[in-house]
């Protein structure tokens, strides 16, 4: 459970009502600013403050963290900032942080049919094995998780965030609520995708039958933000020999898949492009457009479809 110090409660309790009735409050803001506030305990014990120093001190650059780490642990604290100065509480300025760029270096892993047919085999093998009432609540979860992740492009922040009232496992519908930005959007699962989740349903209501999320930590917490990074990575590696591939990249995985089936479909493209686009809850289109430059077998398709054309007109050269 989240608390805050009193010293600080008469200024930081208005700014979480506001923000609530705005719709714009959040498990993550949560957890960052308590987090600062018990920075600001810790460099001023005893004051009821919250300062400029305070503020700088905790926005500041750390060396252990990239401009976009820097910029989600802080985002909420610039805005308390600008909260508290708005409304006469304090004079507090809020720090003037860099929006990292939009662009970046990573490049997703490409997934190869060998290696996901390892991690789920994996993930059903450890579910079998698993002894112990508690052990075999928590084994079923892996497999229908990450396989919900795999074939629905769904965030993990949003999957780990499903509450049971928001799936219909009988139409196959996800009302996405609790997502990135203030988003909400639905995503209409696969037929074999539906069943899946329905017998995962049914296997884990035995133990959690008044659960409030679908993939629980117990009957009203759901997982913790650390659980789908370290798990997918301890499975992952015990199956695979590359070490580069992380949980989120099975949303990159399920937007290159279903872009690389499509190309060649002529006007028909364009249109599932769009639906492809709304049901990752993306609000703009050019951030569906960002995977045209990752997807791992454009090039072969393209090779495929035009490599026959492109030797009738430019002949391969004898060298001898």
């Amino acid at each position: 459970m989240i608390k805050y110090s009193n010293a600080r409660l008469h200024l930081i309790e208005p700014f979480i009502q506001y923000r609530m009735a705005s719709d714009r409050w959040n498990e993550g803001d949560a957890k960052n600013l308590m987090y600062f506030d018990k920075y600001c305990e810790k460099v001023s014990p005893g004051s009821i403050e919250i300062t400029q120093e305070m503020v700088e001190g905790w926005c500041s650059l750390r060396s252990t963290e990239t401009a976009r780490s820097r910029f989600n642990r802080t985002s909420i604290i610039v805005q308390l900032a600008r909260y508290l100065n708005s409304h006469g509480y304090s004079g507090v300025h809020d720090p003037k942080i860099p929006i990292p760029s939009a662009t970046s270096s990573y490049v997703p892993h490409s997934f190869t049919k060998d290696e996901l047919l390892r991690f789920f085999t994996e993930c059903d093998a450890r579910a079998i094995k698993a002894r112990g009432r508690r052990n075999e609540a928590r084994a079923l979860i892996p497999p229908a998780l990450f396989r919900l992740l795999y074939s629905s492009g769904m965030r993990t922040c949003e999957v780990r965030l499903l509450r049971c009232d928001h799936i219909d496992l009988a139409s196959g519908v996800i009302n996405v609520e609790y997502t990135k930005g203030r988003e909400q959007h639905y995503v209409a699962l696969h037929e074999s995708t539906s069943v899946m989740l329905r017998e995962y349903d049914s296997a884990i209501s035995m133990f959690l039958p008044e659960r409030t999320f679908f993939f629980p930590a117990d009957t009203e917490k759901a997982l913790y933000q650390v659980w789908i990074p370290q798990t997918f990575r301890e499975i992952w590696d015990s199956v695979n020999e590359s070490h580069t591939a992380v949980a989120y990249d099975l949303r990159h995985n399920y937007a290159t898949e279903n872009i690389n089936r499509w190309v060649g479909q002529g006007f028909d493209f364009s249109d599932k492009f769009v639906y492809l686009s709304k049901s990752m809850g993306h609000t703009k289109i050019e951030s569906t457009k960002y995977y045209y430059s990752i997807v791992p077998g454009l090039s072969d398709i393209l090779d495929s479809q035009t490599a026959k054309g492109f030797d009738e007109i430019v002949p391969e050269v004898d060298y001898e």
